[in-house]
C-alpha cells in the first residue's frame, strides 16, 4: 500500500495498494485508490495512479497492470482512462449491493500505451 501526501501541508490525502505482483508474467492489479473526501478534485488521483504505474512500468518492467471499478463509479472511471486505462470487459455478475449486482469494468493499460505517452 502506498500513503499520498501533500508536499506542502505533509497531510495525508489518500492511498492506493498495488495487489496480485506477478513477476514472472510481468503483471499487477491496482486497488483501493482512495482520495480523501475533502481533497478530491485536486488533482491527487491523478498523480497517485502515476506515480505507481511509473513504478510499475519503468522500475518494475511490468508490461501490464489492471483494476476494477464499479460502472456507476464515473468519476473514477474517467480518472482511469486519461491515465491510459482502456475498459477491457463489463462484468455484469459478480458482486451485488443491496441485493442486485453492480456492474463492473476491468481496465487494463499495457506498458507500450504507458511508454508512449510520457
Amino acid at each position: 500500500m502506498y500513503t499520498a501526501v501533500d508536499g506542502q501541508t505533509k497531510e495525508h490525502v489518500g492511498h492506493i495498494e498495488l495487489t496480485r505482483l506477478d513477476r514472472e508474467n510481468r503483471k499487477a492489479s491496482i486497488a483501493y485508490v482512495l482520495v480523501d473526501p475533502g481533497k478530491r478534485g485536486r488533482g491527487y488521483g491523478k498523480r497517485m495512479m502515476e506515480s505507481v504505474l511509473n513504478e510499475c512500468f519503468l522500475e518494475m518492467q511490468l508490461s501490464s497492470v489492471d483494476l476494477f471499478v464499479f460502472e456507476s463509479n464515473t468519476t473514477a472511471v474517467l480518472l482511469y482512462q486519461k491515465t491510459g486505462f482502456e475498459i477491457a470487459e463489463l462484468i455484469k455478475d459478480r458482486i451485488q449491493r443491496n441485493g442486485k449486482f453492480a456492474p463492473l469494468y476491468l481496465m487494463e493499460l499495457k506498458d507500450e500505451k504507458w511508454m508512449a505517452s510520457k
